[in-house]
């Protein structure tokens, strides 16, 4: 039931159980209030995902300059054993 039990209570615990500002209200003022550990976290979040982004590319470009020397490599390798 709404309201349980409320009536027995202090007006100052009533004041402090009933919300009275609204849900978006109180969201903005929480995020007005931690907007530093928001914007840690994210980026916290946000510089791994950089790293390993840019540590992937480097690694297909090694990838292919390993595969462009192992096609030399077979191309030798074929033309020896041809001989």
């Amino acid at each position: 039931m709404c309201g349980a039990g409320i009536i027995n209570k202090e007006l100052d615990y009533i004041i402090r159980m009933i919300n009275t500002k609204g849900c978006m209200k109180s969201f903005g003022e929480w995020l007005s209030k931690n907007d530093a550990v928001i914007g840690y976290v994210c980026l916290g979040v946000l510089i791994p995902q950089i790293i390993g982004v840019v540590a992937a590319r480097f690694f297909i470009k090694h990838l292919r300059k390993r595969r462009t020397s192992w096609k030399h490599l077979k191309d030798k390798v074929q033309i020896v054993s041809e001989q």
